[in-house]
């Protein structure tokens, strides 16, 4: 089957048509970041065909890691790809730091009620049920009885990809966030129009 599992948990590849374009997105924003600083600093101008085919691969690179994590977030934690796997096990890192924290209250739980509010509506439901629902029990599909956003941090491979596309993700807001001040202040500010004086 092409895709396999859709059935059982549509869930997890409705948060993959998610992850495209979003990584896409952050990708598109981390190299034109690095274009422009480039430019102003050395003088070197990399935007082009080159740039957006970095920018393809680096997306292609980083759906593949959150894909990983998604099936890790459905119970299923050997889908983890642990990039920088030797540093991480060199150098310890508390599982319940800040970053720990603020990630499992402001994205992981939320997105566990959303797959919850989810199967909710389906199931109460009874002709939709029928059709959509996998399972005979009290929850509709197979892997949301075991959605627990504390694996992530348990298992230090998975543990270790959140916490690259974390913080990528916020070095993509800040750089967001630096450009439009940028432009903003570059803007040239409307000069106040003085009445003629005959």
């Amino acid at each position: 089957m092409l895709l396999p599992g859709i059935l059982r948990d549509p869930s997890v590849y409705e948060l993959l048509a998610a992850l495209v374009p979003t990584n896409f997105y952050l990708m598109a924003v981390l190299g034109g970041g690095v274009a422009t600083f480039c430019k102003r600093v050395f003088g070197l101008d990399l935007r082009g065909r080159i740039l957006e085919l970095v920018v393809v691969c680096m997306t292609l690179w980083l759906v593949g890691i959150s894909w990983g994590l998604v099936w890790a977030f459905f119970g299923t934690p050997e889908t983890c790809v642990g990039v920088f796997q030797e540093q991480q096990q060199q150098q310890q890192v508390p599982q319940h730091g800040t970053l720990e924290k603020l990630t499992t209250r402001l994205l992981l739980r939320p997105l566990r009620a959303y797959v919850k509010l989810w199967e909710g509506l389906l199931s109460s439901h009874k002709v939709v049920s029928r059709w959509v629902c996998v399972t005979s029990e009290s929850h509709c599909f197979a892997h949301t009885p075991i959605l627990n956003p504390d694996t992530l941090w348990e298992e230090p491979l998975c543990a270790n990809d959140l916490r690259l596309v974390v913080w990528l993700w916020m070095t993509g807001v800040a750089t967001l966030l630096m450009s439009t001040l940028w432009k903003k202040r570059r803007r040239p500010r409307p000069q106040p129009n003085h009445p003629h004086q005959d």
